[in-house]
C-alpha cells in the first residue's frame, strides 16, 4: 500500500525484466497516486514488453504530465508500432517535456514511423507539423522532391528558405495565410513579400476568399509590394479586405456585385 515501497519493488523487478511484474505495472498505471502511475509507465517501459502498448497509449491522456512524458518514453523504448498515431497526436500535448518524449519516442521507432510523420507535416496544428519535421530530419528522411521540400519547410517555419524557392512557394505560401497559429500568417507573408512580383497574381485572387483573416493578409502583403488596384472590381475587394465600410459606401452601385464574395 506504500506508494515509494511499490515504485521501488517496480523499478528493480522491470529492470530484470521479470515477467511477473508485467500486469502489476500495467494495473499500476490506473493508481490514484501519480507517482505510482509514473514509475508503473518507466517500469513497462523498462520491461520492453507489447503487452504494455495499449495501457501506454491510453496514460498519453493522463492528467499529470509527468505521466503523459513517461509514456511516451516508454513507448519508445517498446518500439510497437501501433503506438505511432498516438505519439503523434502527443506532439501537440500542451507541455513541452510531453512532446519532446513523443518526438524521441518516434525517432527510436525509426523508419517505420515515417510515413506518419511524413502525412503529419499537413497536420492542422503548427506544433505537430513542426514536431514531425523535427523528428524526420533526425530519422534521416529527406523529401524525394520540390512538393515534399516546400512541405517540410513549411512544416520547419524555414522562411527564407521558402522565399528561395520562389514562384512554386507562392501557392503553399498563400494558402498558410489562413492558417491559425499567428506566427506561421506572419512568416508566410514575409516570405511572400521577399518573393515579390510572382505573388501579386495569386494574392490579388486571394482577395475574393471568404475568410477575413486571408484577405487582410493578402491586402497588407499587396500593399508592401506597391500593387494598385487596376479596376473597380479589385478597388473594391480590396477596401473589404481592409474592412474599409465608409468608403466601400461612397463607392456607391460599382461595389454591389463584389460585395457578393
Amino acid at each position: 500500500d506504500n506508494p515509494v515501497i511499490w515504485a521501488q519493488a517496480a523499478d528493480a523487478f522491470s529492470k530484470n525484466r521479470d515477467p511477473r511484474v508485467l500486469q502489476p505495472l500495467i494495473d499500476g498505471l490506473n493508481n490514484e497516486n501519480r507517482h505510482v502511475r509514473k514509475k508503473a509507465a518507466e517500469g513497462l517501459g523498462n520491461m520492453g514488453d507489447p503487452r504494455g502498448t495499449e495501457p501506454l497509449i491510453a496514460a498519453l491522456d493522463d492528467e499529470f504530465w509527468e505521466v503523459r512524458k513517461k509514456s511516451a518514453e516508454a513507448l519508445g523504448k517498446i518500439k510497437d508500432v501501433k503506438a505511432i498515431p498516438a505519439l503523434i497526436s502527443s506532439l501537440n500535448d500542451r507541455d513541452h517535456d510531453v512532446r519532446f518524449g513523443a518526438a524521441r519516442a518516434l525517432q527510436k521507432i525509426g523508419k517505420p514511423a515515417t510515413g506518419s510523420l511524413v502525412a503529419a507535416l499537413k497536420n492542422r496544428e503548427s506544433i505537430v507539423r513542426k514536431g514531425a519535421a523535427t523528428t524526420l530530419s533526425e530519422i534521416g528522411w529527406n523529401p524525394l522532391n520540390t512538393e515534399e521540400t516546400i512541405t517540410l519547410l513549411l512544416a520547419k517555419q524555414s522562411w527564407d528558405e521558402m522565399a528561395s524557392i520562389g514562384a512554386e512557394a507562392v501557392h503553399p505560401l498563400v494558402e498558410s495565410l489562413g492558417d491559425k497559429d499567428g506566427d506561421v500568417r506572419k512568416g508566410a507573408a514575409g516570405a511572400l513579400e521577399k518573393i515579390g512580383n510572382p505573388a501579386t497574381g495569386p494574392l490579388v485572387t486571394v482577395l475574393e476568399s471568404s475568410n477575413s483573416v486571408v484577405r487582410k493578409e493578402a491586402a497588407d502583403i499587396l500593399n508592401k509590394l506597391g500593387w494598385g488596384p487596376s479596376n473597380m472590381k479589385e478597388r473594391v475587394l480590396l477596401l473589404i479586405a481592409n474592412q474599409e465600410w465608409n468608403a466601400i459606401v461612397k463607392t456607391g452601385t460599382p461595389a454591389i456585385s463584389a460585395l457578393t464574395v
